[in-house]
């Protein structure tokens, strides 16, 4: 068992205790509860290879044409996905989806996908409906305010986001210390 310090939706730090599969200590273990254990991580395993089938055409149609689009519906696959797990505590809750997304961004096995860009697609369709995406926009901008979304209104991205497809933004740094500005209100 380790000790690791995660971050929770809203940016805080959580932590938490990280179980290893199978560690030393596991085979003077109870034999029933090492089969329990086997068995619930294939049945994760299984999860995750279903909804990894389910993403990668997705990832890799977004490289061709639209990627804010595709990489919402990929969002959408994944918060459908995380609906459907078991009712838990937040923090075990997080703590789960953390380490899915890093097993996912695994399996699938693209350069460039990793936890955070696969938390970016999640919060972006958390907070924008498909019809709002505007095709002017490129990913990496709304990659940057689906990450403060959680602590930006509504109404403060709708208004960043005109900005960037007017061309009053044009670069990543005016775009942070715009959100910045709006979060020092």
């Amino acid at each position: 068992m380790k000790k690791k310090t995660l971050k929770d939706a809203e940016g805080n730090d959580i932590d938490v205790e990280e179980y290893e599969s199978f560690s030393m200590k596991d085979l003077t273990a109870d034999p029933e509860e090492i089969i329990r254990r086997a068995d619930l991580e294939e049945e994760d395993d299984k999860r995750l290879d279903e909804l990894a089938i389910k993403i990668t055409p997705l990832y890799d149609q977004a490289k061709d044409t639209e990627r804010a689009t595709n990489y919402w519906n990929i969002g959408k696959v994944i918060n459908d996905f995380d609906r459907k797990l078991p009712r838990r505590d937040r923090r075990e809750r997080w703590l789960m989806k953390s380490n899915i997304l890093e097993r996912l961004a695994q399996k699938i096995g693209r350069k460039g996908l990793s936890k955070r860009h696969l938390e970016e697609m999640i919060y972006f369709n958390q907070h924008w409906k498909i019809e709002e995406i505007d095709t002017k926009i490129p990913w990496s901008f709304y990659a940057e305010l689906a990450i403060k979304s959680n602590q930006l209104h509504k109404n403060s991205m709708r208004a960043l986001e005109k900005l960037v497809s007017n061309g009053n933004i044009t670069d990543h740094k005016k775009l942070r210390d715009e959100i910045g500005r709006i979060l020092r209100r």
